[in-house]
């Protein structure tokens, strides 16, 4: 039974060539919002209408036994592979695509209308005979065209490394590229390359979102408070600082004081503010941070911890040298108060303490 099971695994399945690697040229694409706010029947009608689009475009452009048709889910896998697919044939199908659903759109209601973000691969790879006898391909150009479509949005074509580089060097391309890098599935890095040209109606040129850089938030007014004191008394968290307990009253100590001037700067006569806690307006800043060290571990660690989270806001360690311990602020912090709070950077004289110590 074991020689049979070997017998059967090293035979080479009917249909595959015995040269069975092949340069495939991918066309990988999906309806951006499938099923958002449309009903069953206009779902299907968009399946149709990007059926007949894909088939018409990918006959004009390659021979019929050319391409195999893979549907996935709400999109469509091209493969192109044999005579007549040259270097260009996948990025002349997508364009031609694209145009083909732009003038669909433009002729039927609003639920019926639809965009489609494509990713386009090549590589060698198999084709085989699936189970149902139809041809299929498989290996490592069809995977890594769906990931590259995958950071795409409705009406962008992004292209993976290989294609780039058979067509950056021809004329008609060069200079229509824009590079990105991101981590796929097992934290595979992967190049993606978008495709543009600003004179192609249809083929949309901006960034894509998953690579558009996202506006920081500007520093709350607290938050402010908290880096002027953490800069204002660098000397002191250096010369004190120590892991454990230590740079847990530090943090806590810190955090009241910038409680306490925010307070202050929002009272008036009418309404004056009150210390949080009294012992931040009593004698040195070493007598203050001694009655902070007089408090439970376990006090000074979840409450400073949640203070900052809090108050400060996710991310807010990349503006600290010592990361999220967030006692040392760094240059980009010293910037983002700067430029976001002049008035409270004036206000503690920050402009004439040497940084670099």
């Amino acid at each position: 039974m074991l020689s049979n099971l070997l017998g059967l695994m090293r035979r080479r399945p009917k249909g595959i060539p015995s040269s069975a690697l092949t340069l495939v040229r991918y066309i990988h694409l999906d309806v951006v919002g499938f099923a958002h706010e449309r009903s069953v029947e206009a779902q299907a009608d968009i399946i149709s209408a990007l059926n007949g689009i894909v088939r018409h475009v990918v006959a004009s452009r390659v021979p019929r036994n050319s391409a195999i048709y893979t549907p996935i889910g709400d999109g469509i896998c091209v493969a192109l592979s044999g005579k007549g697919v040259d270097y260009e044939s996948h990025i002349c199908i997508a364009l031609g695509i694209l145009a083909q659903i732009h003038k669909h759109n433009k002729n039927v209601e609003r639920m019926r209308q639809f965009e489609v973000r494509i990713g386009i691969n090549q590589n060698d790879d198999n084709i085989v005979t699936d189970i149902n006898g139809k041809r299929n391909v498989i290996g490592a150009g069809v995977n890594f065209a769906q990931r590259i479509m995958s950071y795409a949005d409705g009406g962008q074509i992004l292209v993976g490394q290989s294609v780039y580089h058979s067509l950056n060097y021809r004329e008609k391309y060069m200079g229509k590229f824009r590079k990105y890098s991101a981590r796929v599935k097992h934290n595979i890095p992967l190049d993606l390359i978008q495709y543009t040209d600003e004179r192609i109606t249809e083929l949309k040129s901006e960034i894509p979102s998953a690579f558009a850089t996202k506006e920081e938030p500007r520093l709350s007014k607290v938050a402010a408070y908290y880096f002027a004191h953490c800069l204002k008394n660098r000397r002191f968290i250096l010369e004190t600082r120590e892991p454990g307990q230590r740079d847990y009253a530090l943090r806590l100590l810190l955090w009241y004081l910038a409680k306490d001037s925010l307070g202050e700067s929002e009272s008036n006569f009418a309404k004056p503010y009150e210390p949080q806690i009294l012992e931040t307006k009593r004698g040195t800043l070493d007598e203050q941070f001694e009655e902070y060290m007089k408090l439970p571990f376990s006090v000074c660690c979840d409450h400073g911890y949640l203070a900052l989270d809090r108050d400060l806001g996710p991310g807010y360690f990349k503006h600290f040298d010592d990361g999220s311990d967030g006692l040392i602020v760094n240059m980009s912090g010293q910037n983002k108060l700067k430029s976001e709070w002049p008035g409270i950077w004036d206000q503690f004289d920050l402009e004439n303490i040497d940084f670099r110590e």
